[in-house]
């Protein structure tokens, strides 16, 4: 017997609650949408805010006009039709996307200088002005405090066809809405990868590569069918097991796991016992599941790295790191670790569920390498460093929150001044940054001498004035063979 014929001969009461089911998937589904533009802040983060957003949202956390069922019309107001508005000189003025919500656009010498997005019942929710290389943004949904910040980046509409894309500044991540599909591409502009969610915030396809492919179709109890490329098809049964189609032979076979998709776009596969999780960069993470019920990260692969090993002792403490070169680094104790040298290490290890590695030295700094090999590292004092693979220095975040920038072009890393910033404020602070510990201050005359750098490397004199926006130079760029863009 079917699904469909077992569904037709349920109870009346069974159908009603399949109804209700249907209904608080839906709201669900809207109370996402509302948020989807708050991504933008976040990249290259995208993911995590998402998850935090659909948590809040399956948690209820929205107001009660959130779960407002159909878009009504205003009186004396025309619902929009989904689709593109163009002015008469054919610029596109308005996107109204299949769920009602949309934008509107004004223009400025060819670029977007406002932006107003509304929601599916035609409400203002938030407006976008163009500020110098970005765009500050005033929601009208949100309490004060968080009423006003600013994006930094590009935003482009497509004349013909109206999709909308968003270029964060510094980041190799962009995103692009659909118009007519109202689905939103997350793209990795550097490593080719992209995932698409639909309008309600599901992610419906994510692409590895120019040929590798998983679409992903949902019922109202999750993921329910997955298609890997053209060839293998996975759908969910009736009892809850998956079953695998190769459409190159025309044959079939049950899996031992099942699977789901989180909000950023990892497809995890849950066995007997074990877990794998396939994330969009093609980083590959295995779980076994320890007698106590913990996951525990037993191997980390990444196509352009290599492999991560990870062994633990009986209690389930990391206990073995083995890294893509071989190297391996063995736990002496608490805060001891020994690498094959032999090397000590006065420091703590741990892998998070994302396998990313962890290291806390006794000072308190802290660095994170991911499994693509990049890392980022801070320093007692605050101050923060992004790094690529192989090495190489990405950003700098000092105590005083000042972002020191690689330019790849000028071969320096820059600083953006600020308005209101000194020349002396700027060099006592990448004194503090370039030392890293908790207690130093930085000498008189050590500044005197840091002023007299900064001055000299960039043509200035003390009678000069910092302009708000000017860059200037603070280092200049090493050379190295290695990766040196960060992701």
């Amino acid at each position: 017997m079917g699904q469909d014929e077992q569904t037709d001969r349920q109870e009346p009461d069974q159908q009603k609650k399949s109804v209700e089911q249907i209904k608080e998937e839906v709201k669900a589904a809207r109370r996402r949408s509302q948020f989807s533009q708050n991504t933008l802040f976040d990249m290259p983060g995208q993911a995590r805010s998402e998850a935090a957003v659909l948590a809040a949202a399956q948690a209820g956390h929205e107001p009660p006009e959130a779960l407002e069922s159909l878009p009504q019309a205003q009186p004396g107001q025309e619902r929009p039709v989904p689709g593109v508005s163009h002015d008469d000189f054919g610029a596109v003025v308005r996107v109204t996307y299949p769920d009602y919500s949309g934008y509107e656009f004004t223009y400025s010498g060819g670029e977007v200088s406002d932006m107003v997005l509304k929601n599916r019942d035609g409400k203002v929710t938030a407006t976008w002005h163009k500020s110098g290389d970005g765009y500050i943004e005033r929601r009208i949904d949100t309490d004060a405090a968080n009423a006003s910040r600013t994006w930094r980046g590009e935003i482009e509409v497509d004349q013909s066809s109206g999709d909308v894309t968003f270029r964060p500044k510094f980041s190799h991540l962009t995103i692009t809405e659909s118009a007519s599909a109202g689905t939103a591409v997350s793209t990795h502009t550097k490593r080719g990868w992209a995932v698409t969610r639909a309008r309600d915030g599901k992610v419906i396809r994510v692409d590895y590569s120019p040929d590798s492919f998983r679409s992903f179709e949902y019922d109202s109890h999750g993921l329910n069918k997955m298609a890997e490329g053209e060839d293998f098809t996975y759908t969910r049964q009736i009892d809850g097991t998956w079953l695998k189609l190769d459409k190159r032979t025309n044959t079939s076979e049950f899996c031992r796991e099942s699977f789901l998709v989180n909000e950023r776009g990892d497809l995890i596969a849950q066995g007997a016992g074990y877990q794998v999780c396939h994330r969009p960069d093609g980083t590959r993470i295995g779980y076994e599941m320890h007698e106590g019920g913990r996951l525990l990260v037993k191997v980390v692969s990444h196509p352009e790295v290599g492999d991560y090993h990870f062994a633990y002792s009986p209690e389930a403490q990391l206990s073995t790191v083995v890294w893509p070169d071989g190297t391996t680094d063995t736990r002496l104790g608490p805060d001891r670790w020994c690498r094959q040298k032999p090397e000590f290490l006065d420091l703590d290890q741990q892998v998070d569920a994302d396998g990313n590695l962890l290291a806390v030295s006794k000072n308190g700094m802290v660095e994170v390498v991911r499994p693509d090999g990049s890392a980022r590292i801070e320093f007692p004092n605050g101050t923060q460093e992004e790094h690529a693979r192989g090495g190489m220095l990405i950003w700098k975040l000092t105590p005083a929150r000042r972002i020191i920038r690689l330019n790849e072009a000028a071969g320096q890393y820059q600083y953006e001044v600020h308005d209101g910033d000194t020349v002396t404020d700027i060099a006592r602070d990448f004194l503090r940054a370039a030392d890293g510990s908790a207690k130093y201050e930085p000498s008189r005359e050590e500044v005197a001498e840091e002023i007299h750098r900064l001055l000299e490397m960039n043509g200035l004199t003390e009678s000069s004035t910092l302009a708000g926006g000017m860059s200037i130079n603070v280092f200049a760029q090493a050379s190295t063979p290695d990766d040196s863009e960060s992701d």
